[in-house]
C-alpha cells in the first residue's frame, strides 16, 4: 500500500481496513458472539486465471451449494498481491474434518471431487487455509453484495494489550463507524482475530467495506474518513490513543466476485 493511501498514519489505515456477513450488538462482554470463518488463499499462476475462475462457476460454486454450504465470498486482491485469491466460507465446528468427505466430496463423490480438486492445483502455485474469528459485537458487517470493495488491515496489538485494544475499538473506533455507516460513506465494519494456521496468529483483521471505489475515493478525500467524521481533533485523538496500542503491518484492498460468490 502507498503511503498516500495511509496519510493519517494509524487512523486512516484502520479505517482503509477480510470479515464478511452478519452484525451483532450488545453482546454479553463475558460471552462475546463470534463466528468461525475458514479462510483459503491460493495464489494463482498467471496463465492459469481464467481457467480456475472458470472452474469455481461451473464446478466449484454448485458444489458448494449442494453440500449446504450457507454462503461463500470470494475475493479478488486489487491493491496487494494480484495473484492472490481469497475465499471465505462459515466454519461451524472443526469436527468437520473428522471425517475425510468435505463439501466438494459429499455434493460429488470421491472420485470426482478428486478429478476437481487436482484441476484446481493445475492452477495454483501455492495454497493455504487458516481460521480468522469475526468478533460479532465489535462489528458492522452489511454482508454479501452490499460491501464488494473491502479494505483490509492487519494490526499488530502490543503485547498484553489485547483488552485495551477490544475496549477501544468498543467505545472509540465501533461508534465512530457507525456514525460513518449512518451518513451512508461505508457499509460497513469488522473486526477478526486471525486463528488457527494464520501467517501470524493473533493479528487483529480489521475490514472497512465499501459500496465501490468512489466510495472509497470520498473517504480518503479532507483528511480522510476519520476527520470527516470527527473532525481534526477528533481524528488526532482517536489517532494518538491507538498509537499506544499497536501498529498497522499490511493494508489491502480487495473486491468480492458477486458471480462466484453467494
Amino acid at each position: 500500500m502507498k503511503k498516500p493511501m495511509i496519510r493519517t498514519s494509524w487512523a486512516l489505515a484502520l479505517l482503509m481496513t477480510v470479515a464478511p456477513l452478519g452484525a451483532s450488538f450488545g453482546q454479553n462482554a463475558a460471552e462475546p458472539a463470534v463466528t468461525r470463518i475458514l479462510v483459503q488463499a491460493t495464489t494463482l499462476k498467471p496463465n492459469k486465471a481464467a481457467d480456475w475462475r472458470a472452474l469455481q462457476e461451473k464446478e466449484v460454486l454448485p458444489a458448494l451449494k449442494k453440500a449446504g454450504v450457507p454462503w461463500r465470498d470470494y475475493l479478488e486482491t486489487m491493491f496487494g498481491d494480484r495473484e492472490e485469491i481469497i475465499s471465505l466460507r462459515p466454519l461451524t465446528n472443526f469436527a468437520e474434518f473428522d471425517s475425510a468427505d468435505g463439501p466438494l466430496q459429499k455434493a460429488l463423490g470421491a472420485k470426482a471431487a478428486a478429478a476437481l480438486i487436482a484441476k484446481l492445483q493445475d492452477c495454483e502455485v501455492s495454497s493455504q487455509r487458516y481460521v480468522i474469528v469475526r468478533q460479532d459485537g465489535l462489528s458492522i458487517t452489511p454482508g454479501g453484495a452490499a460491501g464488494p470493495v473491502r479494505v483490509t488491515t492487519t494490526f499488530r496489538v502490543q503485547p498484553g494489550g489485547n483488552a485495551l485494544f477490544a475496549d477501544f475499538l468498543r467505545t472509540d473506533v465501533v461508534p465512530f463507524m457507525q456514525q460513518a455507516k449512518t451518513a451512508g460513506k461505508i457499509t460497513g465494519y469488522g473486526v477478526s482475530n486471525a486463528a488457527q494456521g494464520s501467517p501470524e496468529q493473533g493479528l487483529r483483521i480489521l475490514t472497512v467495506y465499501y459500496a465501490n471505489f468512489a466510495a472509497y475515493d470520498a473517504a480518503n478525500a479532507n483528511g480522510g474518513l476519520a476527520q470527516q467524521t470527527l473532525g481534526a481533533a477528533g481524528a488526532q485523538a482517536l489517532n494518538t490513543k491507538q498509537a499506544r496500542l499497536g501498529a498497522a503491518v499490511r493494508v489491502v484492498i480487495r473486491r468480492r466476485v458477486a458471480e462466484l460468490s453467494y
